[in-house]
């Protein structure tokens, strides 16, 4: 992380951060929740809906509350996003 800070500031450390959980997968396990949470981090919209849609495969726990999580406005207005919330059956319009 220190190096992507150093070259590209936060957004390059959270990326950097986000590739390595992803380069370790399988040998160290990750949440795809946290990795999109990550990527989010780092402005990243299509890995972040990218893992999103993953942790909703894998049933993350953690993802009915995508819809109020301020972290997840980078791809609010994603029509991704919104199916995601439909296939959840979760309104479109929380936390605005």
């Amino acid at each position: 992380m220190e190096e992507g800070y150093t070259r590209g500031g936060y957004a390059e450390a959270m990326k950097r951060a986000a590739d390595v959980l992803v380069s370790r997968l399988p040998e160290a396990y990750s949440l795809s929740y946290d990795i999109a949470m990550t990527y989010a981090m780092a402005g990243e919209k299509e890995e972040t809906i990218e893992w999103l849609e993953r942790s909703l495969e894998v049933r993350d726990p953690n993802m009915p509350y995508i819809g109020i999580f301020p972290g997840l406005d980078i791809v609010r207005d994603d029509p991704r996003f919104h199916e995601l919330l439909r296939r959840m059956n979760l309104p479109a319009d929380l936390g605005r």
